[in-house]
C-alpha cells in the first residue's frame, strides 16, 4: 500500500491533477482531521470500483460493508471525505483500495487546510 502526501485545498482552488500511478495493493493518506478527499482518474478503457476501507463494525459488533464507488472509464471522480471514527486505522491513515489500476492515477487532497 502506498502512503501519499496530500495537497492542500484552498480558496482560490488547486491547479493539481492525479498524476500518482494507484497502487495495485491501494492507498493511504494520515486524515487526523477527518478532511481527507481522494482524487481518482481512470484513463483505462472500463470503470473500475474503489472501495472505501472502514474499520468500524456495526451494533454489537456486527460487520459492516466497505462502501465503493463507481469510476467510468474516461472519468475522473472525488471520493471523501473521509471521517476519522469511521476511516482511520490505529495508525491514523484512511485507506482506498481498486478493482484495478491500469491507467488509474490518485490525489490526496486535504479540504479544510
Amino acid at each position: 500500500m502506498a502512503t501519499l502526501t496530500a495537497v492542500n485545498l484552498v480558496r482560490t482552488g488547486i491547479s493539481a491533477i492525479p498524476t500518482t500511478a494507484a497502487d495495485a495493493a491501494g492507498d493511504e493518506v494520515a486524515n487526523p482531521s477527518g478532511d481527507i478527499a481522494f482524487l481518482v482518474k481512470n484513463a483505462s478503457g472500463a470503470s473500475i470500483t474503489v472501495t472505501r476501507l472502514i474499520r468500524a463494525s456495526g451494533p454489537d459488533g456486527a460487520t459492516v460493508t466497505n462502501p465503493t464507488v463507481t469510476v467510468a472509464n474516461g472519468a475522473t471522480t472525488m471520493i471523501g471525505p473521509f471521517t476519522t471514527g469511521v476511516h482511520n486505522d490505529a495508525n491514523g491513515l484512511c485507506k482506498i483500495s481498486y478493482s484495478a489500476v491500469t491507467s488509474v492515477t490518485v490525489l490526496a487532497v486535504r479540504c479544510n487546510p
